[in-house]
């Protein structure tokens, strides 16, 4: 998992399992009122701090995809 920080993205240790990075996208998501599923694959979303947040599905493209800047 990449984060960024101070502007830059830095790659971690963490590694989420399926799940968890359902989750986590999830609950990034609740508070700008978006969605992702399989009949709306993609999302791009503003977040509380004003950084956005951009999501593909799976069988999309190969694996998954998260990208908050």
């Amino acid at each position: 998992m990449f984060v960024a920080r101070r502007g830059r993205s830095e790659l971690t240790t963490t590694i989420l399992g399926a799940g968890e990075l359902a989750d986590l996208v999830e609950r990034m998501l609740r508070s700008s009122g978006r969605r992702i599923d399989m009949s709306q694959p993609f999302v791009d979303a503003m977040l509380p701090d004003g950084s956005r947040l951009h999501v593909v599905i799976p069988d999309m493209i190969s694996g998954s995809s998260l990208t908050s800047t």
